[in-house]
């Protein structure tokens, strides 16, 4: 989930960023298997308005970059609007 703070004179931590972590963090504990997730994970990226519908969500750059670095996902499915996805392949 992205955070963000309309109070902050900063921007937000995006989604795809904080999902890594998570992951890593889980990997360091030990609660799930390097083993077992490679290459089997795929990242879904959502932008959800307030009234329900949705925006384009494609990652940026330094996220792509980080996706790529971090844990080498390879499928990346991302909303555009409230009649498509779209797709790219790491």
């Amino acid at each position: 989930m992205n955070h963000y703070s309309p109070y902050l004179s900063t921007s937000s931590i995006h989604a795809e960023y904080t999902a890594i972590n998570n992951i890593k963090q889980k990997l360091n504990k030990k609660i799930i298997n390097k083993q077992d997730i490679r290459g089997a994970l795929s990242l879904y990226v959502f932008k959800l308005y307030k009234d329900g519908s949705f925006g384009h969500s494609f990652p940026c750059d330094n996220c792509i970059k980080n996706i790529k670095k971090q844990l080498k996902i390879q499928n990346i499915y991302y909303s555009i609007n409230n009649s498509q996805l779209g797709y790219f392949r790491n």
